[in-house]
């Protein structure tokens, strides 16, 4: 077992490798390097093998001449098939490249952390120990910097003392938190003990973000044998980039991390003695990872040792912070005149006015002058939360870009919400991207400490039971998965953090949440006028409750923010995922109709409405909004279900415009879960045209019973229903379907129902070309949740789920409670269930196998199949291999279906069926994972007896594993095709890394990849299991004996690793193709590979 394997170019081995591999030996590592391990005599093949194998880690030296090596990429390809199963394997060192070099190489290797040699040899060897929990000789903050440290400059002190009262105002500033002001409990103790107040060093915990610079959304991390998006700290990231926008979803931290490195830069110019550069360099976790638990849900993220982000690196010392919010500026400081256009000068301009009203203006030429001369921080917050016009978007792209060339020296950090960036008319030419990832269990577990260690004195609590507390919620979170979904986003987890902490229970519902956070937040406004001792001695009184000076009460209030809030969400653009800006105007006029004094000081209403208020912020003057779209879209939830034309209304809204309406129909549906049959009547109102649909549109009837689908699985009980109520479960259950495979347009149009007329929808006849509507079909990511939600209410498709071995035809998933088309109670009770299989058949004869990309798939030669044959249209489903499982087929009973080495590999690692993935992977309608070559064999020695003993199948067939020759010709037919459907690929026709959704997708999802055959996810989704057996060469190239030209129905029969073909979900397009190959150990189990079957010939 060594440390460390070093992948590296021969011609980098004197001026690196050599040099590094003994500077590693010499710290206590062991080194598989080649001139190191081998003698002679050795078989460079299998020690290699060896090295890759049995290495904790893989040093791969990225060079121009580790790029121009094939096998250089094989062993890269090797440790990435480790690293697949076991979590982080490869370790990046760059020799004389850059980063657009290795995005260029590998952009999956670009978003891992790397370390340079042009930082020295010392720093390679720290980082290789550092990643073994070894602490590095010198910390990676201390690197040298292009430009002297700011911190260590000596000035005189008559600036020293200007620029210390500057710093002292903005650490101020920043550090007090806002939230007491949230939790009327802490509040008042907050009055009573000023020393009390929370301040950001308190509770800030590390923001991380996804290593890519281009993404959709925060995203989750894989589940633990798939690619994990490597997650770098936001600080990392601002270190790396002069130029960064940080991107997040509302509440995601992007406002925090501003405050929380303007505080630790102010602290250390300071010398504060705790809120310092040391601080800001402060690792993630301070607790034992070993009591941290991995969540079971594939959106969250695992805590494994191997996997603990890298600790955050400033190396860029004390810089001067200068923090703008960008609102106020375009409220203030923008250009008058619409014509001129925005500089850098304007944003200084703005700066200085905003100093010299502080008292601070004798500051501001010196400021000016250091941040030319010395470089400095400009943190420019909420580049999305300008007014969205014309003109002011055009001069802050121009203002922004004008402090580059205003202050050269300076590193500019903005912040804008992900949507709002990714309209071309936001981006900043030259600018880094990153974004926020949602909080991972280390992150959710360390805020929620660091609450109550605050929150300890003031509740009185002692030291074990503050920890138990937090532990208490901690396990709640642990526990549900629901509640773990709310902890990744960090506005709730603190909204969920002060009610634990404040009412001792937490709502395991996601409407209950809102509805007990909007009861806190209101709370806020019932305050008592109380009277106390101001700082001066003198007597103070605090204003009365809103509530009271109206002459209102809750209910009153409550009723009138969800009719405000459903008018701003009906109202508001609907590509705005913020919430909406309210009139001041709007807001008191609705006040004041239900006050019963109308006589009301407006002063006084706008002090509580600007400095107490929760429920509502005021981002700007004469402007209102709710602190999150959630609460916005949580009240006008409440509002629709209480008006009499719910659900009529609500659900003619969201068939028209499902984005903008998808959660109000969500959240009022779990609003009136405790009424039961509202729901039904919900779903009819959605959904209540029958598929395909004849007259209306069908496009909003195919959104109708996707949002029905979704309230369906969230809210209702479906372990019975009346026979009315199976009427539109079906209904509802057909629409998914026709979403899932393309049939339903996604766009609002009319719809071209004459494909169906002659012929029922499973009947209709393939049509590789797809898109049966007049318009687009519904994307990726909704065709995914469609089928999910079908594994849940039952997926009535034919190949997916099983059938009774009664002989009563059945072709569902059973879902949860709910009876799949032909599946649950369709045979005999207690009978076998066997999978359901749709075969496609594929003729005889010759095509072009292999091709010129890599060495190892060519040259392209023809192969003759002699007989035809019959492959699955999908792969097996988790329904489909759990009928093995129940079977008894990890039992002796069907022992002669394993072979001698599957049975013995069972035995030794004493597995009782495939291990469960988690999540999504795990619907019973995705293709099963986490199943080895072993396995998947016996599934089909059974497959193939049951079959045979119910006369499902002569005893002349069977059912195998189809050969690589075999499965290439299903996969691209007889024209040597690059993919199933042709040459080029694309997110819409396979499910790969591209594709963007980090998880298996139901089978069929891709309708469009189908082959010319009509086999369904041959490329992408997962990995397939082939029969052929297979070697390496010392190049990685896979060996087998059967790539030759005129070769009449091959199979490899030697070597100990078995095929796998068609890439998967987690890999690029390029194993998506046809003809690439791969293998694996045949007692690997992987989250990326499953299987398919054959039928042999009649």
């Amino acid at each position: 077992m060594w440390d460390v394997f070093i992948s590296h170019a021969s011609e980098d081995k004197q001026d690196v490798v050599r040099p590094l591999a003994e500077a590693l030996r010499r710290a206590g590592l062991t080194v598989w390097y080649d001139e190191f391990s081998l003698t002679l005599g050795d078989s460079l093949r299998r020690s290699i093998d060896q090295g890759l194998r049995d290495s904790r880690f893989g040093l791969v030296i990225l060079s121009p001449n580790f790029f121009a090596k094939e096998w250089a990429q094989r062993e890269l390809d090797g440790l990435s098939a480790r690293e697949i199963q076991s979590g982080k394997v490869i370790l990046p060192v760059w020799h004389q490249v850059q980063f657009d070099d290795v995005v260029r190489y590998s952009p999956t290797l670009a978003d891992k952390i790397a370390v340079s040699t042009d930082r020295g040899l010392d720093v390679v060897v720290q980082q290789v120990l550092a990643a073994f929990g070894q602490s590095p000789s010198q910390p990676s903050s201390s690197v040298s910097t292009a430009h002297p440290d700011y911190g260590k400059i000596s000035f005189s002190p008559e600036i020293t003392g200007l620029r210390n009262h500057y710093l002292q105002w903005l650490f101020k500033k920043v550090t007090d938190v806002p939230l007491a002001d949230i939790d009327p409990h802490i509040a008042d103790m907050v009055i009573d003990n000023p020393d009390a107040r929370l301040t950001l060093d308190a509770i800030y915990t590390t923001l991380l973000t996804t290593a890519s610079e281009q993404s959709r959304k925060p995203e989750p991390e894989v589940r633990e044998s798939g690619e994990r998006q490597a997650l770098v700290p936001a600080l990392s990231q601002l270190d790396r980039h002069q130029y960064l926008v940080l991107l997040g979803d509302p509440g995601s931290g992007k406002s925090t991390f501003v405050n929380f490195v303007t505080m630790c830069l102010a602290g250390a110019l300071l010398k504060h003695p705790a809120i310092n550069l040391d601080f800001m360099n402060t690792p993630l976790l301070e607790t034992d990872e070993d009591e941290i638990p991995e969540f079971d849900d594939d959106e969250t993220l695992e805590t494994d040792e191997d996997e603990k982000p890298m600790p955050p690196a400033w190396r860029h010392g004390a810089l001067l912070p200068v923090r703008v919010t960008l609102q106020d500026f375009a409220a203030r400081g923008t250009p008058e005149d619409e014509a001129e256009a925005g500089t850098g000068n304007h944003l200084w301009q703005f700066v200085a006015r905003e100093l010299e009203q502080e008292g601070l203006g004798e500051w501001v030429p010196h400021l000016k002058r250091h941040l030319a001369d010395y470089g400095g921080l400009l943190l420019l917050d909420g580049l999305d939360e300008v007014p969205e016009t014309d003109r002011l978007r055009r001069c802050i792209k121009q203002v922004v870009q004008g402090c580059t060339r205003l202050f050269p020296q300076c590193r500019i950090l903005v912040t804008s919400r992900t949507y709002s960036y990714q309209t071309r008319e936001w981006k900043l030419p030259g600018f880094a991207e990153t974004t926020l990832a949602a909080f991972t269990a280390q992150q959710i577990r360390y805020f929620v400490q660091h609450w109550y260690a605050y929150i300890r004195p003031l509740r009185g609590l002692s030291e074990q039971e503050a920890q138990a507390q937090a532990e208490d919620l901690n396990a709640k979170i642990d526990d549900n998965p629901r509640l773990q979904d709310f902890a990744r986003r960090p506005l709730l987890l603190t909204l969920m953090t002060i009610l634990h902490s404040s009412r001792g229970a937490l709502p395991d519902k996601r409407v209950e949440l809102y509805e007990e956070t909007v009861r806190l937040l209101l709370h806020r406004w019932e305050w008592k006028k109380r009277t106390y001792t101001a700082a001066d001695g003198t007597k103070a009184t605090e204003y009365q409750s809103l509530l009271q000076s109206l002459g209102l009460n809750r209910n009153s209030v409550l009723n009138c923010l969800e009719e405000l809030a459903f008018e701003a969400h009906q109202t508001q653009p609907s590509d705005q995922d913020e919430p909406a800006r309210i009139q001041a105007g709007a807001l008191y006029a609705k006040l004041f109709k239900v006050s019963k004094d109308q006589q009301l000081d407006l002063v006084q209403v706008e002090h509580h409405l600007r400095n107490r208020a929760g429920i509502l912020i005021s981002p700007a003057e004469g402007l209102y909004a709710f602190p999150h779209r959630s609460f916005q879209e949580y009240l006008a939830a409440c509002y629709v279900t209480r008006r009499d034309d719910y659900p009529d209304n609500i659900a003619e809204l969201a068939r028209k415009d499902p984005n903008r309406w998808r959660e109000v129909v969500l959240l009022g549906a779990a609003h009136l879960a405790k009424a039961g049959p509202m729901i039904w009547s919900l779903v009819e109102a959605l959904c209540y045209q029958d598929f395909p649909s004849q007259e209306g549109n069908c496009s909003e009837n195919a959104w109708g019973a996707l949002l029905a689908g979704q309230a369906l699985t969230e809210t209702a009980n479906l372990s019975t229903q009346t026979p009315r109520n199976q009427s539109k479960l079906r209904r509802v259950r057909e629409w998914l379907k026709a979403i899932l495979t393309e049939q339903a347009p996604f766009h609002s149009a009319p719809f071209d129902s004459a494909p169906f007329d002659s012929a029922p929808f499973d009947s209709a006849p393939f049509d590789s070309a797809q898109g049966t509507g007049t318009l687009a079909p519904f994307p990726a990511v909704e065709r995914a949740l469609a089928g999910n939600i079908l594994a849940q209410l039952g997926d009535p498709r034919p190949g997916v789920g099983y059938r009774s071995l009664s002989g009563v035809e059945g072709s569902g998933v059973e879902g949860s409670g709910v009876e799949g088309s032909g599946v649950e109670g369709s045979g005999v009770e207690g009978s076998i269930r066997l999978p359901d299989i749709v075969w496609c058949e594929v003729p005889a004869g010759k095509f072009i196998m292999g091709s010129n990309e890599y060495s190892d798939e060519g040259p392209p030669h023809r192969v003759t199949l002699s007989t035809p044959y019959a492959l699955s249209r999908y792969p097996v489903t988790n329904a489909q291999y759990q009928a093995f499982v129940e079977d008894g087929g990890y039992t002796k009973q069907w022992q002669r279906c394993w072979s001698k080495e599957g049975w013995q590999w069972k035995e030794k690692n004493v597995k009782h069926g495939p291990e469960k993935y988690g999540g999504e992977f795990d619907l019973p309608n995705h293709p099963v994972v986490m199943v080895c070559w072993y396995e998947a064999a016996a599934f089909c020695q059974w497959l193939t007896r049951r079959l045979q003993k119910a006369g499902k199948l002569p005893a002349h067939q069977a059912i195998r594993l189809p050969t690589e020759a075999e499965w290439e010709k299903a996969a691209r037919g007889e024209d040597g095709r690059t993919y199933p459907w042709g040459k080029k690929i694309d997110p819409e026709h396979a499910n790969y890394s591209d594709t963007g959704l980090g998880v298996t997708t139901p089978v069929g999802c891709f309708p469009r990849g189908a082959s010319p055959y009509g086999c369904e996810d041959m490329s992408g989704n997962v990995w397939e299991w082939c029969l052929d057996q297979c070697e390496w060469d010392d190049k990685f190239n896979i060996v087998t004996d059967t790539y030759k030209d005129g070769i009449i129905d091959p199979v490899c029969v030697t070597g100990s690793d078995r095929v796998v073909r068609g890439g998967s979900w987690y890999y690029g397009a390029g194993y998506c193709r046809s003809a690439h190959r791969l293998g694996g150990d045949p007692g690997d189990r992987i989250g990326s590979v499953g299987f398919r079957l054959l039928r042999t010939p009649s």
